[in-house]
């Protein structure tokens, strides 16, 4: 009940902050609520079936950063993903105003955030059918290193889980599951 929760919570914040220019902390926060929630829930649902109660804790940071990172990369797929291979529309979340990490660290950049600012402005002002400001948004983000840095911020999440994972009984399966996390933190689709 408590994943619902919170995932409804960041829903409902996520909504509520469409259009409006929000802090990385603010689409953490949202990001954590949402795909964090439903990890962990899963993580949990995991670590009690193995009957071992001092495992949940680890289970559930490592589930909620896990989402996080997912989340996070898929974010920056809608900039440098291709809509077949990913197997969804991309440039989407900019679309309809959503704030997600690649764009604001684009937005925050001294450099880049003045023309991350027009384009962003751009694909607003026009209509659904010209992607030219929505391309050219993604190109520089893409290009500036923003995409980039928004994946090294997941895989930083996965990396800090290191000693989390050491401390479950299985070598082998934390092995395995430290590799499942570097490939999700490495997807380009």
């Amino acid at each position: 009940m408590q994943a619902v929760r919170r995932m409804t919570e960041g829903a409902l914040i996520e909504e509520a902050s469409k259009g409006k220019k929000i802090s990385a902390a603010a689409a953490e926060r949202i990001v954590t609520l949402k795909t964090g929630a439903l990890f962990r829930w899963c993580a949990l649902a995991a670590g009690r079936l193995s009957d071992k109660p001092a495992l949940l804790a680890g289970c559930a940071r490592v589930g909620e950063e896990a989402g996080c990172a997912f989340q996070i990369i898929d974010d920056v797929l809608d900039f440098e993903g291709d809509a077949e291979a990913c197997g969804k529309e991309t440039l989407k979340d900019v679309r309809e105003g959503k704030f997600t990490l690649p764009l604001i660290l684009a937005l925050n950049d001294p450099a880049a955030g003045p023309e991350a600012e027009r384009l962003l402005a751009a694909t607003r002002a026009g209509s659904g059918a010209d992607l030219a400001p929505a391309l050219a948004l993604a190109d520089l983000v893409r290009k500036g290193g923003f995409a980039a840095a928004a994946r090294q911020a997941a895989a930083g999440k996965i990396a800090d889980l290191a000693p989390v994972i050491d401390g479950f009984p299985s070598p082998e399966g934390g092995a395995a599951l430290k590799d499942f996390l570097a490939a999700l933190c490495a997807r380009t689709a």
